[in-house]
């Protein structure tokens, strides 16, 4: 059995206001924001109250064709796209807290976010095997 070792997508993925986007933008990779890929493919929802929108990660997933070259896929649900390979951003809970108060997330969404960080959620929910 060959195993394909050509990794062309890599998800990034982790708590709201970890690094994600900054790290992408900052690699010099071509990289896709995963909430307007998802856009594109009619695979997001109508904002709610909390700010956030659903997305249907299933048919997103459906849609995925992998890029012809080494590209970044921002988003913390990126690892459940076919990708290649995921990276895991981490920060610091009092880091990510004071970077969420600066965004205005109400007090719920930023404890909850906190929370996440704290036992690493990122981290394990992306051993998750889909």
């Amino acid at each position: 059995m060959a195993v394909e070792s050509t990794i062309l997508s890599i998800g990034v993925i982790g708590t709201p206001g970890c690094g994600k986007t900054t790290f992408c933008q900052q690699s010099n990779l071509p990289n896709i924001d995963l909430a307007t890929y998802a856009k594109e493919h009619g695979c997001l929802g109508e904002i709610g109250d909390d700010g956030a929108a659903e997305m249907d990660v299933e048919n997103l997933s459906k849609s995925w064709a992998n890029p012809e070259q080494l590209t970044l896929v921002d988003g913390h649900l990126a690892h459940h796209l076919p990708v290649d390979a995921i990276l895991v951003l981490r920060c610091k809970p009092k880091i990510l807290k004071k970077r969420l108060e600066l965004r205005g997330y109400s007090s719920s969404k930023i404890r909850d976010n906190y929370e996440v960080e704290l036992m690493g959620g990122p981290w394990i929910d992306g051993l998750v095997d889909d």
